[in-house]
């Protein structure tokens, strides 16, 4: 019987083979994320995704594909992995198929090195920024609003982006935004699956503007400028405050 744990690789005289593999997002190195990515860019998903991970991961050398399972190497020794037993381990990849909660992203792009990955001290005008080319991006997947974004992301004059990096952006950003969902749930409203039009960032930013500024436009440097954590707080907790208005005076919205 094969298992996949998370020790250091080995192999004993039960022919029990146990793999190291990383067990969550979290767990990856950096090189492992970007064959990740990479793997996400060419499209593949599902089974044949983990699959891939499981043998790169490992360090399985696959030489041919047979009825009922493949002939492989590890560490230097011939083996052969049955179809259920490849099964059975790349269940625990399953996490791969969902990136809404993924904590880790590509430290650094082109040399350039990422802001933190919640967007803490990130300022707000560069907040807008991104959700101006992340919304543009939904409505209209062209590869040039990634690379503004990843300039926002990763602070550098980035000209291009790989299909790697391009995915690790959208992923990065997605969960990002996943995240604020929930931090800031009286502010950012669920948008039930609607494409954004290519123009409503606009009318997003001014209010936020406006809501911050109370209309002051003498105060919109300093609202441009303040951290974006800062700015989302103060604008979830005037949400709650129109919120709670129209739970108290229903009648009155």
């Amino acid at each position: 019987m094969r298992i996949l744990q998370r020790k250091q690789p080995s192999t004993g005289s039960d022919k029990v083979l146990r793999l190291s593999c990383p067990q969550s997002w979290r767990e990856m190195t950096q090189e492992q994320l970007h064959y990740t990515l990479s793997l996400l860019g060419e499209g593949y998903r599902g089974v044949e995704l983990r699959t891939r991970l499981l043998f790169h991961f490992t360090g399985i050398t696959i030489y041919e594909k047979k009825a009922g399972g493949w002939q492989c190497s590890y560490d230097g020794r011939p083996c052969f992995l049955k179809v259920w037993q490849v099964q059975s381990m790349i269940k625990q990849l399953e996490y791969v198929d969902s990136y809404e909660e993924m904590d880790v992203r590509l430290e650094s792009v082109h040399g350039f090195k990422a802001v933190d990955i919640w967007l803490h001290q990130v300022p707000f005008k560069n907040y807008l920024l991104m959700e101006k080319f992340y919304q543009l991006y939904i409505a209209d997947p062209q590869p040039d609003y990634l690379v503004k974004l990843a300039r926002l992301l990763y602070n550098g004059d980035i000209q291009q982006l790989e299909s790697a990096e391009q995915m690790g952006v959208v992923i990065w950003y997605g969960s990002v935004k996943h995240y604020f969902a929930r931090v800031f749930h009286h502010f950012f409203k669920p948008t039930g699956g609607e494409t954004v039009k290519p123009t409503s960032w606009v009318e997003q930013m001014n209010a936020q503007i406006r809501a911050l500024t109370e209309g002051d436009v003498t105060k919109e440097d300093m609202v441009y400028n303040i951290d974006c954590w800062r700015a989302l707080t103060e604008l979830d907790a005037k949400a709650a405050d129109v919120q709670e208005l129209k739970r108290k005076y229903p009648n009155n919205s």
